[in-house]
């Protein structure tokens, strides 16, 4: 995980020295919105991870999406949001992590002025 951590934070490093802005944009795994109560050791491991860069976006104030709730929500209310054969997101899937995408930098300003 130090790794994943440490690449993050040298692509963060470089996009700063362009004046560009990175968006962490969080995928979550299908059992973290299908089986969120899974206690398999993977799915706790993946868990575990999400959470952890989670926590090191906050630390640093770097922008992080997490869909997450937005997806199990939707998923629990009878949506396919995962396609059960390759375990992609589904339109209505796309369509709900876009717009929790935008939604993000609508609210942080993240877009320059037109």
């Amino acid at each position: 995980m130090a790794s994943v951590l440490s690449d993050y934070d040298a692509g963060i490093a470089l996009a700063a020295e362009y004046s560009a802005r990175v968006i962490i944009a969080l995928v979550p795994y299908i059992d973290e919105i299908e089986d969120a109560q899974a206690a398999d050791s993977s799915h706790e491991a993946a868990r575990r991870l999400h959470h952890d860069l989670l926590v090191h976006c906050a630390e640093r104030g770097y922008h992080c999406v997490d869909p997450t709730e937005t997806l199990r929500a939707a998923h629990e209310g009878g949506q396919a949001v995962y396609k059960r054969a390759d375990l992609h997101l589904t339109a209505q899937g796309n369509r709900l992590f876009a717009e929790a995408l935008i939604a993000y930098i609508e609210e942080h300003g993240l877009l320059p002025p037109p």
